[in-house]
């Protein structure tokens, strides 16, 4: 970067920030902050849906809230928070066959420690119904945001059509 170059930048990022004029290193520390700042000045350029409401987020700021349901967002690219992203989702069968397994495997070692009073058993069986409620916790959870998508991606589809 040339010298002049340098000083317009700095005297540019002084006026823009309120800043005391800055060192070429200091310079070159801000440049991304003030990148970042332009950025959120021109606002979301593409079609990018909110992932609460799927409320078109076009022409908003890059950072924000959604003016709809409120909903906290990032559209930078490093970020993507609160932005819709329409990947298939689908139901983690798998996590529900675990908890099956846990949960058969914690009662069936509970059972042996009560009827033959082995307190090995009794020490296995706990966790094992306990790792299985957690499979159980993430299947849900995951299959309740699966459902969500697919209703949000149906809407979005919906609204694209009008």
């Amino acid at each position: 970067m040339n010298k002049l170059l340098a000083s317009q930048y700095a005297a540019l990022a002084a006026n823009h920030h309120g800043l005391h004029p800055v060192r070429r290193f200091d310079l070159m520390v801000q440049m991304p902050q003030i990148g970042r700042d332009i950025q959120q000045d021109r606002g979301i350029q593409a079609d990018l849906f909110c992932a609460q409401c799927g409320y078109n987020l076009r022409t908003r700021s890059v950072v924000g809230r959604c003016s709809e349901c409120g909903n906290n967002y990032d559209a930078r690219p490093t970020k993507l928070q609160g932005i819709f992203l329409p990947h298939e989702q689908r139901v983690p069968f798998a996590d529900y066959l675990r908890f099956l397994a846990c949960a058969a495997s914690g009662v069936l070692l509970l059972y042996h420690a009560v009827e033959g009073g082995h307190v090995w058993a009794c020490l296995l069986g706990i966790p094992l119904l306990i790792m299985g409620l957690m499979f159980l916790r993430h299947a849900v959870r995951a299959t309740v945001q699966c459902v969500r998508q697919r209703a949000l991606r149906r809407q979005i589809q919906d609204s694209a059509d009008d």
